[in-house]
């Protein structure tokens, strides 16, 4: 599935939704309701992660935002949990050619997330079979790509690891960064070792959960802001 509108401004927001998440979440709709009130675009689609590679997803972000940047002058990328991690890596193997990025709660280590939940992990992370795994925080009984670790360790995605932050240092591209000090999810600690070691643009830590339950619908205005002072 994909929700699209277009801009009168010249600006679009792709926004990257979380693991074992879809387009049809709250952060989704938020956003998109907003797009059509400030004028400014909005593209998402279902990502489907765990299908898939972190290559493959970060190769077809690539085709995405190059075919956005055809129609308008500015892309900005929006990014819950699992979708922060595609996008830190996006930022970090590609040319970045977006004007700001925007997460909401980022995985930085996903790998290590899934390998929590996970019972004999072996021949999955030897490429050899799926995963199968519940996921905690949906409720979801999932099927993980065969090669979906391999391509992570092969390729070294996991941004923090062994408490070390893997991350370029010339990245100019402004990042924003909201998250809960309630997650249970990713620990908002996390995002703190980030800011310490990368340059970004602002961290801000409020009383709420991953889902930013209560806050979100804040943030969200506060990023149209932001895009309208900039277009």
């Amino acid at each position: 599935m994909i929700v699209y509108e277009s801009s009168s401004l010249g600006a679009i927001i792709l926004h990257l939704h979380g693991f074992a998440s879809s387009v049809k979440g709250r952060k989704v709709s938020t956003l998109h309701r907003l797009s059509k009130e400030h004028g400014i675009g909005f593209f998402a689609m279902d990502m489907d992660y765990q299908s898939s590679t972190t290559s493959t997803i970060l190769k077809t972000l690539e085709v995405i935002i190059s075919g956005l940047l055809n129609t308008h002058r500015r892309v900005y990328i929006s990014a819950s949990s699992h979708g922060g991690y595609v996008a830190l890596n996006y930022l970090r193997f590609f040319r970045p050619c977006v004007s700001s990025v925007f997460l909401f709660a980022p995985s930085y280590n996903t790998l290590e997330l899934i390998l929590k939940e996970a019972k004999d992990p072996d021949r999955w992370l030897e490429g050899k079979e799926e995963l199968e795994i519940f996921e905690c925080e949906t409720g979801l009984n999932l099927k993980i790509h065969k090669d979906f670790a391999m391509d992570i360790i092969k390729n070294d995605y996991e941004i923090i690891k062994d408490n070390r932050v893997n991350f370029r240092n010339d990245c100019n591209t402004p990042i924003r960064i909201y998250h809960g000090t309630k997650d249970s999810v990713v620990s908002y600690k996390f995002s703190e070792m980030f800011a310490k070691n990368v340059k970004v643009e602002s961290l801000e830590l409020l009383e709420d959960d991953h889902e930013l339950s209560s806050s979100f619908s804040n943030i969200a205005n506060q990023i149209f802001e932001i895009i309208k002072r900039e277009v």
